[in-house]
């Protein structure tokens, strides 16, 4: 994936095999550029660009990134993580045939009881509609079991595992990542994103001269001189 940045000379070349840093001096275009990358808007945002895929085709800027602008603030509920982990936990389920009709037979019984129960009201009373195992799983609010009280690393590794087990196929957009973790935490992280195949892109302000774990590296200096590694 390449993400075009108008008045940045260099693109962004984006890749599972490297997480890409882009480091930015100048506090007004950090602000802008990680604003505009988080909004979606495309050559509509306050630092315009396009995104295209290795093949050469642009991509929506709307559905481009999973951004998360605060570590703090995971978007567990993004409908791109939920409704895909519904659907990819039902076709798990229903590869075996011993599992799908443990589904149905628990169904039927809750069904059963159900009508126990409305035998004994005055009206007639049933399920308007047929069992969904996606629908049941988002009325209980089926999802990542997280710890509050655990460290923030091991949250951002759960993300990183939602997003290959629902097999993501967009960059995890972070801003000023680095301010939360150790480097041998952002180590760990990178390496989850690396055998999970989720590709990665943090934008920082500021600039950290050694490189952690591999990644590919873009600054800006507040001369707005580009260099990369």
């Amino acid at each position: 994936m390449r993400v075009n940045i108008e008045g940045i000379e260099h693109p962004l070349a984006l890749s599972v095999d490297r997480p890409f840093v882009l480091e930015i001096e100048n506090c007004t275009l950090f602000a802008r550029v990680a604003e505009s990358l988080c909004s979606g808007l495309g050559e509509e945002a306050k630092e315009p660009y396009t995104v295209w895929d290795d093949a050469g085709k642009e991509l929506r800027a709307g559905t481009a990134f999973l951004a998360v602008p605060s570590p703090l603030a995971i978007p567990w509920d993004d409908r791109a993580l939920v409704g895909a982990l519904c659907a990819r936990f039902e076709d798990i389920a229903f590869e075996e045939d011993s599992c799908r009709e443990g589904f149905e037979k628990s169904f039927a019984e809750l069904k059963d009881l159900v009508d126990l129960v409305s035998f004994k009201m005055n009206g007639d009373y049933g399920f308007a509609l047929e069992w969904d195992v996606p629908k049941l799983l988002k009325a209980f609010r089926f999802g990542v079991d997280v710890d509050d009280a655990g460290p923030l690393i091991d949250k951002l590794i759960s993300l990183v595992s939602l997003a290959s087990d629902v097999q993501l196929d967009r960059p995890l957009l972070f801003v000023n990542l680095k301010a939360y973790l150790t480097e041998s935490e952002l180590d760990s992280l990178y390496d989850q994103a690396f055998f999970s195949r989720i590709c990665l892109l943090l934008i920082e302000r500021g600039h950290q001269a050694h490189i952690v774990g591999g990644e590919r590296k873009l600054l800006i200096d507040q001369d707005f001189v580009e260099e990369s590694w």
